[in-house]
């Protein structure tokens, strides 16, 4: 694969100078400027326990549930701040004690999903221009992502030995995360230079997969269905704008499977700033696939039976 791809890039140089461009000029227009900011404050309430202090405000015993507010904050974030913060934000608070294995590996195969930013202002107005579709599309969506964290529970559930504590991983004592809490402006500097790291992945990553749909198309001039599912496969937004081809009826169908996965890119991004080991890639594979096939199902029956 690696050599096909040297190959391609040597045959189509001004392709690929082009498609790694393009995949620049999207990371430093939209990602750059819309997930840094974010990334420097969710960064602070991690690395400051912001979290934990509000929950010590209601005493002792209430701050011992600190993990469920971070849960809870770790899946909001992956609901509604877009690709691939949910896993990063997951990770975040693995590594600070403030979630246990057990909610992180669930928290995997749900909490890493487009904004609905993206889906309502991009990927609706390309499949539904007429908002036939919308309310369907939306609740086809969402309740692909209900089931498939429905689905895990149950499943972590029923292979899990026995039921863990929910305070399992996170027993810090509150006065030694006091005492170990990192001042203001240590943390600031800090989390900037892991912010901008973390960036610099994601856009490498853009460029990377960029420039394999610009060779992919270089490639296959002719077949604008290849085009399409190997686009879609690779980065959803690159398959999305690809759907142009497809019938009205049809499109939506591709649309919200694209936006289900996520894309290889989107995969790629996801293991990397969600730490996540061979298990783990698996579990979320495995989710986004489900994810992919009930939203499908989904959107069927409320469009050709309800």
């Amino acid at each position: 694969m690696i050599t096909i791809l040297i190959t391609a890039i040597l045959l189509y140089p001004d392709v690929s100078v082009a498609g790694a461009a393009s995949g620049l000029l999207v990371w430093f227009n939209s990602v750059l400027p819309s997930l840094f900011p974010f990334m420097v404050l969710t960064g602070l309430l991690i690395r400051l326990d912001i979290l934990n202090r509000l929950f010590s405000f209601w005493g002792r015993k209430r701050a011992k549930q600190r993990n469920s507010a971070a849960f809870l904050f770790a899946a909001l974030v992956g609901l509604l701040c877009g690709y691939p913060m949910g896993l990063k934000t997951v990770a975040d608070f693995k590594n600070s004690k403030q979630l246990n294995s057990r909610q992180a590996s669930l928290l995997i195969s749900f909490a890493n999903q487009p904004g609905p930013m993206f889906i309502l202002g991009y990927a609706l107005p390309i499949c539904d221009p007429d908002r036939k579709y919308s309310g369907s599309f939306l609740l086809s969506f969402y309740g692909g992502v209900i089931l498939t964290a429905l689905f895990f529970a149950v499943w972590q559930q029923i292979s899990t030995k026995r039921i863990q504590k929910v305070t399992d991983g996170v027993s810090i004592r509150l006065e030694e995360i006091s005492a170990n809490r990192p001042s203001f402006f240590s943390a600031f500097e800090d989390i900037i230079l892991s912010s901008l790291t973390t960036l610099a992945k994601i856009g490498g990553y853009m460029m990377l997969f960029s420039l394999i749909t610009a060779l992919l198309k270089a490639s296959f001039p002719a077949r604008p269905d290849i085009i399409l599912v190997f686009s879609g496969l690779m980065e959803m937004t690159s398959g999305i704008s690809e759907t142009g081809i497809l019938p009205t009826f049809i499109k939506p169908y591709f649309v919200l499977g694209f936006i289900s996965f996520g894309g290889l890119c989107v995969t790629a991004q996801s293991f990397s700033l969600g730490q996540l080991n061979s298990k783990d890639q698996w579990r979320y594979f495995l989710s986004k696939s489900l994810q992919t096939l009930l939203s499908l199902i989904l959107f069927y029956l409320m469009t050709n039976i309800f």
